[in-house]
């Protein structure tokens, strides 16, 4: 690099490779066809000892940061390239979302449990081999033992309604609870809501009958009586409802959230493991999906001894019913520790793995920590985050307004995510940049000593400017 910039058919070539003065590099940089200006700023950084001249141990960084981003580069194209073995569970819950979409419109008319009741099975719950059935006839053949690991998560070979439709299992469960407390059989239960003695209650009627039962739920009652019409016809009769007889909702469906509880388990947690994160790996998310159902959050209050309110616990995790909880819900800024990581991973490398091998120099498997010499990681403590599922609420708040003439989004992929700029008033712009490049070059008159690590400098221009536009603009930079 050096002999490039210093090169001079008037000098001799030992002379060349020494020492660079600055019309030496302004030139060499004409001739490498560097086209970004500023090239007193670049000389003055890079001659660490204020003597005019650029030399070779000024420029030792930057062959050591261009080898990085080459292998930064080569590690990215190769995670686009590679497929990883099985299929992950984005792309399975992705999968899973727009079946639950057909099954709707298909056979539900609107509502799931009609369509799970028309297409799947007539009671709520469901064996694996009725649904791969199911799915053949609908023509999901190559596709079924994929969606059925998102039904069955636990690998019990059974799947409930409330894992298709948690929303709507929560009302059908209120329902049913409403008339186990009031009538001695579903039979009795619909001579009640048979108002008019028909043996056929239409949709006005039904209604009425919810009133006088002051069922909690009135504004679902439309969705109520489309769930329980499986014939579609537009009236109730006793055979729509009778397999309510039947059916043992699960607790969390009727259970009211208990804030007491879910602290409780959270203590149970941190006392077993530790740390959050910790017992999220090792316990509650054992796949590394970023999701914990019902069942493996059940299963993991037996392993840590919790006998309290374990159903009004998850109720109080699971606040909007999705019917998973994920790391946000139990610590919320470990959560956002690794998703800001991964997310920076798969846009700089292409995946954790990616990020992971690029630091791997010694091809060990295993990184140890600059800070402090205590303990390693692994791969394999790494490459879960690649499986992990986008969070639908992360997505919507990620973009966010930060003036009238200045949008910083935060979505994979984009380069704004990283503090860079957009706006109409690009003049203002530039002279933020300018002074705060005349700013950054006066600091780095006084940078005489050797450079360790090249990221400072950059660091530190960049928190100047950053610092600067916020001052004149107000804006926030995520």
């Amino acid at each position: 690099m050096i002999e490039t910039l210093a090169a001079d058919p008037d000098r001799p070539a030992v002379c060349q490779a020494c020492e660079v003065t600055f019309d030496q590099f302004r030139e060499g940089l004409q001739r490498l066809d560097w086209k970004e200006g500023d090239e007193g700023v670049l000389f003055k950084a890079l001659d660490f000892d204020g003597d005019g001249l650029v030399k070779p141990s000024g420029l030792r960084w930057l062959a050591i940061e261009l080898k990085r981003l080459r292998k930064k580069r080569v590690a990215k194209e190769n995670a686009a390239k590679k497929k990883m073995p099985g299929i992950s569970w984005e792309l399975l819950e992705r999968q899973f979302l727009e079946f639950r979409d057909d099954l709707r419109k298909r056979f539900g008319n609107g509502s799931l449990v009609r369509a799970w009741r028309v297409s799947l099975s007539d009671t709520m719950i469901l064996p694996k081999t009725r649904f791969l059935k199911a799915c053949v006839k609908m023509g999901y053949a190559k596709k079924a033992k994929e969606l059925w690991k998102i039904l069955d998560k636990d690998e019990s070979g059974f799947a409930s309604i409330d894992e298709l439709d948690p929303k709507g299992a929560q009302v059908l469960a209120h329902f049913k609870k409403c008339l186990d407390e009031r009538f001695a059989s579903i039979a009795d239960a619909f001579t009640f809501l048979d108002l008019e003695g028909t043996r056929k209650i239409r949709k006005s009627q039904f209604e009425a009958a919810l009133r006088r039962l002051e069922f909690p739920y009135l504004d679902t009652a439309a969705e109520l009586f489309e769930s329980l019409d499986v014939d579609g016809n537009h009236l109730l009769e006793e055979d729509d409802i009778q397999f309510l007889e039947k059916w043992s909702p699960s607790p969390i469906l009727t259970a009211q959230p208990n804030v007491k509880a879910r602290d409780e388990v959270k203590e149970a947690l941190l006392l077993k493991y530790g740390r959050p994160v910790k017992a999220w790996r090792h316990l509650l998310d054992r796949d590394g999906s970023n999701r914990c159902n019902w069942h493996e959050f059940l299963n993991a209050c037996k392993i840590i001894g919790f006998k309290g309110d374990v159903a009004g616990a998850w109720r109080a995790f699971d606040e909007d019913l999705s019917g998973y909880i994920t790391l946000k819900e139990l610590d919320r800024e470990g959560y956002r520790t690794l998703w800001d990581f991964r997310t920076w991973a798969v846009d700089e490398f292409g995946s954790a793995r990616a990020a992971f091998s690029v630091f791997d120099s010694d091809n060990s498997n295993s990184l140890s920590s600059q800070v402090s010499a205590e303990g390693a990681l692994s791969l394999k403590e790494v490459s879960f985050l690649d499986d992990w599922i986008e969070d639908p609420s992360e997505i919507s708040s990620q973009a966010r307004r930060v003036s009238t003439n200045c949008l910083v989004t935060h979505l994979r992929g984009d380069p704004l995510r990283r503090g860079a700029l957009t706006g109409t008033d690009a003049m203002e712009e530039m002279q933020q940049k300018v002074l705060a490049m005349e700013e950054a070059e006066e600091l780095l008159k006084t940078w005489k000593r050797p450079v360790e690590s090249p990221m400072k400098l950059v660091k530190l221009c960049r928190t100047r400017w950053l610092s600067r536009c916020r001052h004149r603009t107000g804006l926030v930079v995520l």
